[in-house]
């Protein structure tokens, strides 16, 4: 998300942000919001695959992703929020010990971790659905990208 998708969809693309969501239950979701480029953007999602497989980082590098990634995992929560996260964690049947595991892993995590997972992201990509909502224009002129086009105002 701060290295790739930053310089390639961010910076060199002219989005205001990007983002990859990988959730317990599996699922796996590339998104960027106010993004000017749709089919530049596609292509980026489908080269991390390639990305991930030629990565090669210093130490420091991976002390560097190690520590974002924590600080997502564990950010202070309101009270509302805990509820909420207590309530999302009982429904799908996530437990503390699910949650210290992935802290754990998370923590110990290698270079070649990373690399292992340019081949779990090339299998979601070629089961995957494209969700775009954007300016009207610029999706018809793409259509063939999808599988159909609606308007969700009309919907």
């Amino acid at each position: 998300r701060c290295t790739y998708f930053w310089n390639r969809i961010r910076v060199l693309g002219g989005a205001y942000g990007a983002f990859v969501k990988f959730n317990m239950d599996g699922e796996l979701y590339f998104g960027s919001y106010r993004d000017p480029n749709l089919v530049e953007t596609l292509q980026a999602y489908k080269d991390t695959v390639a990305f991930l497989e030629n990565m090669n980082i210093s130490d420091r590098e991976m002390t560097k992703y190690i520590i974002g990634t924590i600080s997502n995992l564990d950010v202070p929560l309101t009270p509302s929020a805990k509820g909420k996260s207590a309530a999302i964690a009982y429904i799908r049947g996530i437990t503390n010990e699910n949650i210290q595991k992935v802290r754990n892993e998370v923590l110990s995590a290698k270079q070649d971790d990373i690399k292992k997972m340019a081949a779990m992201i090339k299998t979601c990509l070629a089961d995957s659905a494209i969700c775009v909502v954007g300016n009207e224009e610029k999706l018809k002129e793409n259509k063939t990208i999808f599988k159909s086009l609606c308007n969700i105002f009309e919907a």
